[in-house]
């Protein structure tokens, strides 16, 4: 929670300790989700345990010195990485939309048009992609942290396999409730650093510029 509300409501402002922070978390999570799919990590022992932790932690402070001390390159890798689950997304909705199954060749193609195009947004978009991406981990941490505190935190895996098989009936009100939550907190956080922050860059840039017209007449 203390680290949760800044990257809501001031990722933009502080941009390398807020990419920093998204890096240490993204590194954790993707380290995490390899080791779940190459190892049976439920017979581990206690050494084994921490072997893990620390090199978890290794790498993802690797991570996130590298997204403090170049936020551009961080970004623009974080824009492909969305392309690549927003692509992943995107083949399952196809999938289930027309109730048959992509080739392989189409599936690459959809994955790569949907990489180049985050790559593009990333590079163009730099400033929108730090608040889209500030503001959604923000809220995610903030609810999640909530929802440890509270009790009731509903099992993500579960609630997402429940929608894709559209089982919307089990799906239990608690699970509505915090991803309601945090979609909601999501649209506060990037709709108040945009104004305070994009709003405010584009007037000043105005401002700046009739400034100069001004001057520019009145010395004419």
């Amino acid at each position: 929670m203390i680290l949760s509300l800044p990257l809501v409501f001031f990722g933009l402002k502080f941009i390398k300790k807020s990419l920093a922070t998204i890096g240490f978390i993204a590194g954790l999570v993707v380290v995490c989700y390899f080791t779940t799919i190459f190892s049976n990590f439920m017979t581990w022992e206690t050494q084994q345990w921490v072997i893990f932790a620390l090199i978890a932690l290794a790498i993802a402070s690797l991570v996130a010195i590298l997204c403090y001390n170049s936020p551009s390159l961080a970004i623009i890798i974080g824009g492909a990485a969305l392309g690549y689950f927003g692509g992943q997304q995107l083949i399952l909705l196809i999938n289930n939309l027309g109730q048959t199954d992509l080739t392989d060749t189409w599936k690459i193609t959809v994955v790569a048009v949907c990489i180049i195009i985050g790559l593009i947004i990333g590079w163009k978009l730099k400033k929108i992609c730090i608040i889209l991406a500030t503001s959604l981990t923000g809220s995610y941490l903030f609810m999640f942290s909530l929802g440890s505190l509270i009790g009731n935190y509903p099992d993500m895996s579960l609630v997402k396999q429940q929608i894709k098989q559209q089982d919307f009936s089990d799906v239990s009100v608690m699970a509505w409730v915090y991803l309601g939550g945090t979609l909601l907190l999501f649209i506060i956080g990037a709709s108040f650093q945009y104004k305070k922050y994009i709003n405010a860059d584009q007037k000043d840039e105005k401002n700046a510029k009739a400034k100069f017209a001004d001057d520019y007449h009145g010395y004419k």
